[in-house]
């Protein structure tokens, strides 16, 4: 009995701490990083990094109501970067400088469809982007991990949105360039064929119907 009462106990403390409201205009993307499958190339690419880091953040700002503090004070606060320019800090850590309410992890997987099951794979063209091949077709999934931390460091919010092309798609270096490009243009990119923008822009919708 004494034992029940205990997990009843954990149970309601767990959905307590993930009842938290999160505090949209108060918040900053501790840590963010984009991996690309070994196949599909171009997970060290700056630009590969940039294009999905502006396109969840333009999403989840014009339709999930969020106003993102700027990730690049945290370098003053010795919080740890990657070689692209984006923090990578724990939310213990990130949650010492006090410099929001709550803490974003974004972690981004671009990987083959299938991989983990038991088809044949779906890549053509051998070695990809990132090891000498100029563009490779593949079917492609695009998997967003967003982690929401309290003020403490603790998880208040853990979702998992997954989007997949439903034919192989060209990956090249020019199609990953987003730049200085407006949403706008972006929304227009994504409506003419499956592109992996069109993909990405799939995941990001389901993240931001997770996170209103």
């Amino acid at each position: 009995m004494k034992a029940i009462k205990i997990s009843i106990l954990l149970l309601v403390l767990s959905v307590s701490a993930y009842a938290q409201t999160v505090n949209k205009s108060n918040i900053v993307v501790s840590f963010y990083f984009t991996t690309m499958h070994d196949e599909l190339g171009f997970t060290r690419d700056v630009q590969l990094q940039d294009t999905v880091f502006k396109m969840i953040t333009k999403k989840l700002t014009s339709e999930s109501g969020f106003a993102f503090k700027d990730y690049k004070e945290l370098k003053a606060k010795k919080m740890p970067f990657n070689f692209a320019g984006y923090p990578m800090a724990s939310g213990k850590k990130v949650a010492k400088t006090n410099y929001a309410q709550n803490y974003m992890k974004l972690v981004v997987q671009v990987l083959p469809d299938g991989m983990y099951t038991k088809k044949e794979s779906s890549i053509t063209g051998g070695s990809g982007v990132g090891v000498g091949k100029s563009k490779v077709k593949a079917k492609i999934k695009v998997v967003i991990n967003a982690v929401i931390f309290d003020s403490k460091g603790a998880k208040i919010k853990d979702v998992k949105v997954l989007a997949a092309s439903a034919d192989k798609i060209e990956i090249s270096e020019e199609m990953l360039i987003f730049g200085k490009s407006t949403l706008g243009q972006y929304n227009e990119a994504v409506t003419e064929n499956e592109t992996f923008y069109s993909v990405l822009n799939q995941a990001c919708t389901k993240l931001t119907k997770e996170l209103k």
